[in-house]
């Protein structure tokens, strides 16, 4: 489908969707008012569960990505009892440690290759089909957020006693927030692991969680468009800026989530700085009018 635009760049679109998948299924986790810190953890086990059943059980791609998103909700259904009684801080930091625990466990046993990993693994994931899960993602997301579902979670965001007060079930969205969360997030990684042909625990090391969460956070957490643009347009940017050298890259980078986080502290997605800008941009206008 994008082979028009060399393989470089259709890589590169690749990548993003991939990424794209997981940054939604944070978004998610977020929606509910969850800062979810598992989803490399989530991702991690997707991929070696679709990997696994395709190498050694023989299943095509399809049944191994399908069970791979479908085990890790179990897990996370699994470990929501216990980490969805923590609140704030706290459930950031419990959510953290089972990632963590999920790539330090899949390293440490035989049948997964330790931290040498599995090789030789089918690929041919379309690129097509990326861009279908990602549409689908995003229109879900958004009649949620417009659904009473939406407005249900945006009170348990805003203040959770009332909204238990006015018979919103937080603990129930929540559950289910953290569960499509894990599924999703174990998606990407076996659409991920079918798109390289390998899989390490050193790929879903903390700094690729750190970059997920810059991208949810430079876009805004308000509304999926600005999380999934920032991720394309951060993934694109990296790799040419990445052509001046591993330095220039990283001081491009820095600099644009510092100016980011400065000017829209809530996001590129925030309505309020957008509103903020076209009134400056209206008044200079006027001003200019005005001189003549």
């Amino acid at each position: 489908m994008f082979d028009f635009l060399g393989y470089y760049n259709a890589i590169l679109i690749h990548q993003s969707l991939i990424i794209g998948l997981l940054v939604i299924s944070v978004l998610i986790a977020m929606q509910a008012g969850l800062l979810n810190l598992a989803p490399v953890g989530f991702m991690a086990f997707g991929a070696y569960t679709s990997a696994l059943l395709t190498v050694e059980a023989g299943v095509s791609m399809t049944v191994g990505a399908l069970a791979g998103a479908l085990t890790t909700g179990l897990l996370a259904l699994l470990f929501a009892v216990p980490v969805l009684r923590l609140r704030g801080i706290y459930f950031a930091m419990g959510s953290l440690a089972l990632g963590q625990a999920i790539v330090v466990i899949i390293g440490a046993v035989e049948f997964t290759g330790g931290q040498l990993g599995l090789n030789a693994i089918p690929m041919g994931v379309p690129t097509v089909l990326l861009v279908v899960l990602v549409v689908v993602a995003c229109a879900a997301l958004e009649m949620v957020r417009r659904s009473y579902v939406g407005r249900g979670l945006a009170a348990i965001r805003l203040d959770e006693r009332t909204a238990q007060g006015l018979g919103v079930s937080a603990y129930r969205y929540r559950l289910v927030a953290f569960v499509i969360s894990g599924a999703l997030a174990g998606l990407s990684g076996a659409l991920d692991v079918h798109s390289n042909g390998t899989v390490a625990p050193s790929q879903f090391d903390f700094g690729l969680l750190v970059v997920i969460l810059t991208y949810v956070l430079v876009g805004g957490v308000g509304h999926w468009v600005g999380p999934v643009l920032v991720t394309a347009a951060v993934i694109v940017l990296r790799e040419w800026v990445g052509l001046l050298g591993t330095e220039v890259e990283d001081i491009v980078y820095g600099l644009l989530l510092v100016v980011t986080m400065v000017l829209a502290p809530q996001g590129l997605s925030d309505p309020a700085m957008w509103r903020r800008l076209k009134s400056k941009l209206q008044a200079k206008r006027e001003a200019k009018v005005a001189a003549v």
